[in-house]
């Protein structure tokens, strides 16, 4: 067994752009696991955690002050990150690639698959493909039809090491290493295209993306915003800078979350994206590899402190019960992910209190479900479609107010 290790340059920047008066997070709950916590994920009531030479283990966080650990499974080499769709926990796990678990029984999840990539560093789910960012190989495109025996269909290989990948649309987002961001056309998965390219100064270790802008963890040189709307001239039009190395970084709406060592876990509004500006911040010790964030909660990957759980709706300057700031138009935005197998979220933005019809209709026009229908306040809102019985095939998203419109195509792959 044998892991990676890169020397990092930590560079003291002046901290012009970090607000002191930053509100203080409040931690609830933390769990030390047995090796060294690099991945988290969280679905329902359980966190998966990849552990390192420990592997996958999962978490009851049903009481959040209290996590208690309910089952694990060992994995080959050295997991590294973790992403769960539906009943199953897809592993990065270096040297031993990509490693499929059933979690269905979060007490006794087994590995029922696995491709060796190379060196797996980051996954990404969406359909029946998984992408694999390999820091020895690019992005790889494992097709999971047949979870058992998985098989790569396609690949993109980068000169500068694949370490994070994260699908919108069409198109994977890779954090490439020594060479910032690259934007890879999925659109066939079989034949990756690289159709875009915006190199970063320091190291890119993560990727997020959401709307019109991806954001990078750039190691020694802090966060990294790039407007992507120009899909085949992505541009950096700002950057926060910070007094540690940054690994990790998660975006939604007008927030992006993400961590640096030595530093901790810091809370940005980028609802204007040329003006970043601190409004969250809580001290940690060493290093947090991952990332994620639900229903208000954030959860931090935190090496050999094991996870830690955060509580940011305290923060002043956040309303959570609206999805922080009132949007100025109505909107139906993308759904996430989609393509999708079992769960999407569909994400929309009204400006103010409206009788909201989203119905999903296939492609007969036939409706199959309904998610809202009634008078909701203004704000911005998530609401999960869990697909059941349905086939494979194209459904239409449709929100309706009194005098307004819109849908939104989505792909179900089974």
């Amino acid at each position: 067994m044998s892991k990676i290790i890169f020397t990092l340059i930590l560079v003291i920047f002046t901290v012009s752009s970090v607000n002191t008066s930053a509100q203080e997070i409040r931690e609830v709950g933390r769990f030390d696991t047995p090796d060294m916590a690099y991945g988290v994920d969280v679905s329902g009531n359980f966190a998966y955690v990849a552990d390192g030479d420990s592997g996958l283990r999962v978490i009851d966080i049903s009481d959040l002050e209290n996590p208690i650990e309910v089952g694990f499974c060992n994995t080959q080499d050295n997991a590294h990150k973790v992403f769960v769709e539906g009943e199953y926990a897809f592993i990065a796990d270096e040297e031993g690639g990509l490693r499929i678990i059933d979690i269905s029984d979060p007490e006794d999840p087994m590995e029922i698959g696995f491709y060796n990539t190379g060196n797996a560093w980051g996954v990404f789910i969406t359909g029946d493909y998984a992408y694999v960012a390999d820091i020895l190989g690019g992005l790889r495109v494992i097709n999971m039809t047949d979870k058992e025996n998985p098989a790569e269909i396609g690949y993109f290989d980068t000169p500068g090491g694949g370490c994070s990948v994260f699908i919108s649309d069409n198109y994977a987002y890779l954090a490439d290493y020594h060479l910032g961001l690259r934007v890879i056309d999925i659109s066939d998965p079989t034949s990756p295209r690289l159709i875009g390219t915006c190199d970063t100064p320091g190291l890119a270790v993560d990727v997020a993306v959401w709307g019109d802008y991806a954001y990078i963890a750039d190691n020694n040189s802090g966060l990294r915003i790039i407007n992507v709307s120009d899909i085949e001239n992505p541009e950096e039009v700002s950057f926060f800078e910070t007094q540690g190395a940054v690994w990790c970084v998660y975006a939604f709406y007008d927030y992006v979350f993400f961590t640096d060592m030595p530093g901790g876990l810091h809370v940005i509004n980028i609802s204007e994206p040329h003006n970043p500006r601190e409004v969250g911040f809580f001290e940690l010790l060493g290093t947090s590899w991952d990332i994620t964030f639900m229903d208000n909660y954030a959860y931090i990957a935190n090496g050999s402190f094991g996870i830690r759980i955060f509580n940011l709706s305290e923060i002043a300057g956040i309303d959570y019960d609206l999805h922080y700031s009132i949007p100025t138009k109505f909107y139906l935005l993308e759904a996430y992910p989609n393509p999708f197998n079992a769960r999407t979220v569909i994400n929309f933005e009204i400006p103010v209190s409206s009788y909201i019809s989203l119905k999903i209709v296939n492609m007969s026009g036939i409706e199959v479900a309904e998610l809202v229908n009634g008078q909701i306040a203004e704000g911005r809102y998530s609401i999960s479609w869990n697909v059941n019985d349905l086939p494979t095939g194209v459904y239409f998203a449709r929100i309706a107010t009194s005098n307004i419109t819109k849908t939104l195509i989505m792909t179900l792959v089974r």
